[in-house]
């Protein structure tokens, strides 16, 4: 308990015997700080004071309107740390609070958080790690989002991409939004998955942006389109290398729209491109072997075309 007449006099300046003992308390001089909301007097302060947890917190928290000054106690407190700290993650992260995104030093600390989190990731990156480590939401909130992220980066998840391949209209994927996103991250890690669902602050933050009940089918369709050039590209190609094994009686087109109707993909080609004149009833048991073989490499190259 910190003597509100000793703090008194302290900070009006009276001559008193233990000072350097109460200017190396950290409660005191905090004390001091709050009462006379002097900022001069963080001057006075220890250096054991200037790496205390709990005063920077608190200093950062009762001054955070002057932004200048709690960059200062938190630029003092870092240059103090010279081993990875898990409390340099949540000051951080406060610091971060208060500053606008617009300020060079946002990008500044931004860079030291994702450093420090970089660290842990070298030991572990499932998000049970972290839920051990810490227990401060703020700090879990934003371990979940960058973990997030971080794990579409590792994987190559294109979200957007997997949510056009995987509901047929925008009504479809609401219904069951927050199932889309567990389903997609417990794949990887449960943890993380059950964390972000029941998590409406950070579910809000990672959930699809990009789509809306005007603009889901546009980009449905031009999807759709790219996958079919994607796939006509590269069955068009495999087929003209290999054309020979067919001889002159069977042409590349026929191949194509064969494949689609003996795999049930008609409909899909069909939407964006109508053929004429097109035989569908190749006969693969007058195909030599080495032609089969070539019809299952680009029967391969059509199914799994579709399912990019």
């Amino acid at each position: 308990m910190i003597n509100k007449e000793i703090t008194r006099a302290y900070i009006d300046g009276e001559d008193l015997d233990n000072i350097d003992e109460l200017e190396d308390n950290p409660e005191f001089m905090y004390a001091v700080l709050k009462i006379s909301k002097d900022k001069k007097m963080y001057s006075f302060c220890s250096l054991n004071v200037l790496k205390d947890f709990n005063f920077v917190l608190n200093v950062i928290e009762l001054f955070n309107k002057d932004i200048d000054f709690i960059c200062l106690v938190l630029d003092n407190y870092l240059s103090f740390m010279e081993d990875f700290n898990y409390n340099n993650i949540y000051l951080l992260l406060k610091i971060l609070s208060y500053l606008s995104k617009e300020d060079n030093r946002y990008n500044n600390y931004n860079l030291i958080l994702k450093d420090e989190f970089n660290k842990l990731f070298l030991l572990n990156d499932q998000f049970n790690y972290f839920l051990e480590l810490f227990n401060n939401k703020i700090v879990l909130d934003y371990a979940a989002e960058y973990l997030y992220y971080y794990l579409l980066n590792k994987e190559n998840i294109n979200i957007d991409k997997y949510i056009l391949r995987n509901y047929n209209s925008y009504e479809e994927y609401l219904k069951v939004e927050k199932e889309c996103y567990y389903n997609l991250i417990s794949k990887y890690d449960i943890s993380l998955a059950d964390y972000i669902i029941n998590n409406n602050s950070v579910f809000d933050k990672i959930k699809n942006k990009t789509y809306n009940q005007d603009n889901f089918i546009l980009a449905k369709e031009k999807d759709e389109k790219l996958i079919l050039q994607l796939l006509a590209s590269d069955f068009f190609h495999y087929y003209l290398v290999n054309s020979d094994d067919f001889g002159q009686r069977i042409r590349g087109y026929e191949l194509y729209y064969y494949l689609a109707k003996k795999n049930n993909l008609l409909d899909i080609i069909y939407k964006y491109d109508t053929p004429e004149d097109v035989d569908y009833n190749i006969k693969e048991e007058e195909l030599s072997l080495q032609a089969l073989r070539t019809l299952r490499k680009l029967e391969n190259i059509m199914v799994n075309g579709l399912k990019k």
